[in-house]
């Protein structure tokens, strides 16, 4: 140990002269890492007016990094509506949980391949069931971005005809068939254990409650809809298919999350076409490159 203290005294010396005369270059490139450096030589030297400087000029080069930072999308959530002994909507033969995963599993892959340096966060990969207020909880605390809810929609009775695509945010329905739409989605609840305690006494069956819900303000709502606009656009141009536009309405799994979110409701399972297109291989990867595009256009103009 003592062969090395000269080496380390020489080191500090020679770092000493380095920050004093180079810091601005280095501290602009590297503040944290070198603002690490000289508070490991400040051990030795603790009295030294030239450390003290270096690490003054370290930390407001490093605070200046941070607040001067252009944003960037850096994580996404996407969340595969229903699982496990949630099945969903039930089409000729298929599951909407079953759909919405491969749909969900298609998307984070491109989204992976084409910006590898986003984080692709999933609320459930397998068919497990995940409670409502866990999938918001999940995106909460990885701060992401960008909730992506992923779900396949049916129209009960006889209105067979009804088709196409619909992507909703957060906020007060203005039509009863959006009413409808969120009291089937966030009736997964019942399926809860607790679900009285986790969700405030809420009750998924009661039209008063859900008119409460939808009145909860997003604060990310102008983001949500801008990239909710954006899906439908794909999802016509890009699909081919039927766009009903976006729409909003009270979903339990948007209305805690703290970031841009939206519920894509791919199509009717209760149309043969609708089906017949989501229910195949060709007809799930262009949905999935549909929320894509829309999502790399949004990205742009965010960070542009």
């Amino acid at each position: 140990m003592l062969a090395a203290r000269p080496t380390t005294l020489l080191f500090t010396l020679l770092m000493c002269a380095f920050c004093s005369l180079g810091l601005h270059t280095i501290t602009t490139e590297h503040p944290d890492h070198y603002l690490n450096e000289i508070e490991t030589i400040a051990v030795y030297f603790p009295n030294s007016e030239i450390i003290k400087d270096s690490q003054k000029e370290c930390e407001n080069a490093l605070f200046s990094s941070i607040c001067n930072a252009p944003y960037r999308i850096q994580k996404v959530v996407l969340d595969a509506g229903h699982g496990g002994r949630d099945h969903g909507c039930l089409g000729h033969g298929s599951k909407e949980k079953d759909l919405v995963l491969k749909m969900a599993t298609r998307l984070g892959t491109l989204i992976q391949l084409v910006y590898p340096e986003i984080e692709v966060i999933y609320t459930r990969k397998t068919d497990v069931f995940v409670p409502l207020y866990k999938r918001a909880a999940i995106a909460n605390k990885a701060q992401a971005d960008l909730f992506i809810s992923i779900h396949c929609n049916a129209m009960p009775g006889n209105h067979v005809k009804v088709r196409g695509s619909e992507t909703y945010v957060m906020g007060l329905h203005t039509a009863n068939e959006n009413l409808e739409v969120a009291k089937r989605e966030n009736s997964a609840i019942l399926l809860e254990d607790n679900y009285i305690e986790n969700y405030g006494g809420y009750d998924p069956n009661s039209s008063e409650a859900h008119i409460f819900m939808s009145m909860f303000q997003n604060a990310y709502l102008e983001q949500s809809i801008q990239f909710a606009q954006a899906v439908e656009e794909q999802i016509h141009t890009h699909a081919g298919r039927r766009s009903r536009g976006v729409k909003q309405a009270g979903f339990v799994v948007l209305k805690h999350t703290a970031m841009p979110s939206v519920l894509v409701e791919t199509g009717y399972l209760t149309n043969e076409s609708d089906h017949r297109f989501l229910n195949s291989r060709q007809g799930q990867q262009q949905m999935a490159e549909s929320i894509f595009n829309a999502f790399r256009k949004y990205k742009i103009e965010m960070e542009e």
